[in-house]
């Protein structure tokens, strides 16, 4: 797909506004077009599959040479990535599929974080809490890579970007908790719920990621662009 500089301005990285102000008539100095949601789908995609090939490549090549070498056993290399099928919340989808390079390090950072400040482990807001602060650690070590890439004016959309990715944990749980509720109550061999179950929160992975990843992306592109509205 061939992009221009107009399919990633700044405009266009809020939609939701933009689809509330032109469904209920107000005026809106850019509506949404269908090739915007083309762009966003683009980026997503591009962005994913890219950073999956090229950190598979890297964790490969490395295992190969390790293990070959005699320094490691092939245990201590397990894959990097794990199955997008599982990827049906958010929380799963950085807990079960995407990489684990960071996740050890920054939540035993976090978990040492909230137990010095008193916070009690066993409970639901430790749980938020410590998500948080592993986002956190993670967009402050993006940031800097924007920043050695100069690009320094996408520092707070991509810590915008990690700190909402606990606020889509925070929605699932509720969702889920009232859906357990009513679950119970239907008459729905369980075969059929959980494949609608699984059909929905791959739908609304997928929404979530092309409503909210396009905004960084975008940003950081116009960081090295003169974008004139």
């Amino acid at each position: 797909m061939s992009l221009n500089e107009a399919d990633r301005a700044p405009p266009e990285a809020s939609i939701i506004r933009r689809l509330v102000q032109q469904h209920s008539g107000a005026s809106s100095t850019m509506p949404v077009m269908k090739r915007e949601w083309i762009v966003r789908v683009h980026d997503v995609a591009s962005v994913i599959i890219l950073d999956y090939l090229m950190l598979s490549a890297y964790h490969d090549f490395f295992a190969i040479v390790f293990i070959a070498a005699g320094l490691d056993q092939s245990w201590e290399w397990p894959p990097l990535f794990g199955q997008i099928t599982k990827a049906y919340t958010m929380r799963r989808y950085w807990s079960l599929f995407w990489h684990r390079l960071i996740y050890r390090s920054f939540n035993a950072h976090a978990t040492a974080t909230s137990s010095w400040l008193g916070i009690n482990q066993k409970t639901i807001f430790s749980s938020f809490f410590n998500n948080w602060l592993v986002f956190l650690l993670s967009g402050i070590m993006h940031g800097a890579v924007f920043w050695k890439l100069r690009a320094p004016s996408a520092w707070s959309r991509n810590l915008k970007y990690w700190l909402l990715q606990p606020v889509a944990f925070m929605l699932e749980r509720v969702v889920q908790h009232y859906w357990g509720k009513a679950r119970s109550s239907l008459r729905v061999q369980h075969s059929v719920l959980a494949f609608f179950e699984r059909i929905v929160g791959y739908i609304w992975v997928f929404a979530w990621l092309i409503w909210e990843a396009p905004g960084q992306n975008f940003s950081t592109y116009n960081c090295n662009t003169n974008w004139h509205g």
